[in-house]
Order: C-alpha cells, then sequence, then structure tokens
C-alpha cells in the first residue's frame, strides 16, 4: 500500500486539474467573447494569408482635403500590426499623391505613437505630449481625433480613446 500513494496523490491531482478546467472554462470562453478575440484572430490570419500570397499588406490612411472632405490613401505596411502601423503612417504626414491632392495633416509635426491598444472595437492610443501643441488649425485637438478615428475606421474600430503620454483626453 505504500508504494502506491504516488499513483493516488497523482490521479488525484488530475482529477482536480480536470474539475477545476471544466468550472473555469464557461469564464474563459466569456472572457474570449467580451473581449472579441476570436474576430481579431481571424482578422490577422487572412491578413498573413494576403501577405503570403505575394500582395503587400496596405492602411488606409485618411487625410483632409481642402474641400472639407477626408480621403482615404492606401500606404504599404508590413502588415504584422496593423493598428499600429496605420497611425505610424498618419503620423508621419501625407504622401505625395495626397499632397498633389492638397491633402494636409491635423496632427502637429514630431508626434509620436507611445503605444495602442485594441479591446475589441475600441482603440487606445497613447500619443507624445506634441499632440496637443496649437496648430494652424485648431488649438483643440477635436480635427486630430477625427482623422485617427477615420484613419482607424476601415480597421472596424468603432471607438478611439486618445491619451497623451498615458494620461486620458477628455
Amino acid at each position: 500500500m505504500r508504494r502506491w500513494w504516488p499513483l493516488y496523490l497523482t490521479f488525484a491531482l488530475i482529477i482536480i486539474l480536470v474539475l477545476a478546467t471544466l468550472i473555469a472554462l464557461p469564464r474563459i470562453r466569456r472572457a474570449f467573447d467580451e473581449a472579441d478575440v476570436i474576430p481579431m484572430v481571424k482578422n490577422y490570419l487572412s491578413q498573413q494569408q494576403e501577405r503570403s500570397k505575394g500582395s503587400q499588406a496596405m492602411a488606409e490612411v485618411a487625410f483632409p482635403l481642402p474641400s472639407s472632405t477626408y480621403r482615404l490613401y492606401s500606404l504599404p505596411i508590413e502588415g504584422r500590426l496593423p493598428y499600429h502601423e496605420t497611425i505610424e503612417r498618419l503620423l508621419e504626414g501625407p504622401p505625395y499623391v495626397a499632397l498633389k491632392d492638397g491633402a494636409v495633416t491635423y496632427i502637429p509635426p514630431k508626434t509620436t505613437l507611445l503605444g495602442l491598444t485594441v479591446r475589441g472595437k475600441i482603440a487606445f492610443v497613447d500619443l507624445s505630449k506634441e499632440f496637443l501643441i496649437p496648430t494652424a488649425w485648431e488649438e483643440g485637438y477635436t480635427l486630430r481625433r477625427e482623422q485617427i478615428e477615420r484613419s482607424l475606421a476601415p480597421l472596424q474600430i468603432e471607438r478611439v480613446n486618445i491619451l497623451v503620454e498615458s494620461k486620458l483626453l477628455d
């Protein structure tokens, strides 16, 4: 009987782990559903699949035109971090083809992306303090926010929260 106690202990631990997993499984599934992890993974996999076919991944970046409208310009990205790369391309300013159309950017130069997190369909964009520097277009940041929102909209982002150096803007 003394030789069998490690086997009984191992069996008891396996039973406890199986029960704990069965109890926690609904919570895990609910957490996945609330975070919209599955659609994000599917989106990522489809982008990877397109990329493997030899096609260049593209970001749709919004720049305002003189007619007070926005136009989305397709700009190449690597495709590994599409949300992050889209904002990076936006912060670079209008490309030559957009400049020919008269496009501008409301985002001040030297603004850098400090971080970007997406949870479900909500993006948290953390920018450097240069984002708050007044420009010829506006003192506040309403137009800047709109430009970021329009650039992330093609990626199924419904709401954008902007942070400046990790502090949420009102």
